[in-house]
């Protein structure tokens, strides 16, 4: 019996195991498959965005965030879409706390 999502993103957080990243070609796309590792980037008023499905020991096993990225207070960006870099950590409270580096979510 294949695990549920909340069963592979508790893994995942309690081995502190990282997760690599798979981006999505649209924002259905990235909701209709939103697991551990799935990101999107969107743009708004010329802005870039990421889309990032952490783990989360809540029910769905997930937690979602919309970062900016290269934009005063948001997170810093190396530009690769495929394998993406953002600094600082990711700390979604009470859902997940971790880097994104070179297209892998580890936890801290």
């Amino acid at each position: 019996m294949r695990p549920t999502r909340a069963q592979e993103a508790e893994a995942v957080s309690e081995s502190r195991l990282s997760v690599d990243c798979f981006p999505m070609a649209s924002e259905d796309e990235f909701f209709a498959n939103r697991r551990p590792g799935a990101i999107y980037f969107s743009e708004k008023d010329g802005k870039l965005f990421v889309w990032v499905a952490v783990p989360s020991p809540c029910e769905t096993g997930i937690a979602v965030g919309r970062l900016p990225v290269n934009q005063p207070n948001g997170w810093s960006f190396d530009g690769n879409r495929e394998r993406p870099t953002l600094t600082p950590s990711i700390h979604c409270v009470d859902h997940w706390h971790g880097f994104l580096r070179a297209g892998r979510l580890e936890s801290c």
